[in-house]
């Protein structure tokens, strides 16, 4: 996870700042249409992070 903190020099960048702000990430060059992701996600199988551990030999 990356953490932003909002200092005085982050502060001035944003002019001044000083209320609750939602972060977004855009990605301008994305590889895939929508409904390239919408099939991929409706896609069968996968397996869940607790399965992934568990081949691995973590629990």
């Amino acid at each position: 996870m990356t953490r932003i903190t909002r200092d005085d020099s982050l502060r001035s960048k944003l002019n001044g700042l000083d209320k609750q702000m939602e972060l977004c990430y855009a990605f301008d060059q994305c590889p895939y249409t929508e409904e390239d992701l919408r099939r991929h996600m409706e896609e069968p199988g996968g397996s869940t992070l607790e399965e992934i551990w568990r081949r691995l030999g973590r629990t």
